[in-house]
């Protein structure tokens, strides 16, 4: 009998509502996402609201977009072109999130 490897990341790009269904469909739990990945739990909760309680711009908040996939790890092609970021709502032309 053959075990389901450990989810610890989900796959890059993600939105909030992507992440959240991909969670539920896979069913992850967000305590062990956030105990796997050395994170506070909040941390992962806040960035999952739907009204964007935390935009993962530093600390606790952008490792949590990291294991989200809402923003790509530093160091791969994703996070080295600034124009596959994902962009902000109502950013101006140029801008980056």
């Amino acid at each position: 009998m053959t075990s389901n490897p450990v989810i610890t990341r989900l796959p890059y790009p993600q939105t909030v509502q992507s992440a959240r269904t991909f969670i539920v469909s896979n069913g992850l739990s967000i305590s062990e996402l956030a105990r796997v990945n050395g994170l506070k739990r909040l941390a992962l909760q806040d960035l999952l609201r739907p009204n964007g309680q935390l935009k993962g711009m530093r600390g606790q908040a952008h490792l949590a977009a990291i294991v989200l996939g809402l923003k790509p790890a530093p160091g791969t092609v994703a996070a080295n072109d600034p124009h596959k970021l994902p962009r902000r709502k109502n950013a101006a032309a140029g801008a980056v999130a």
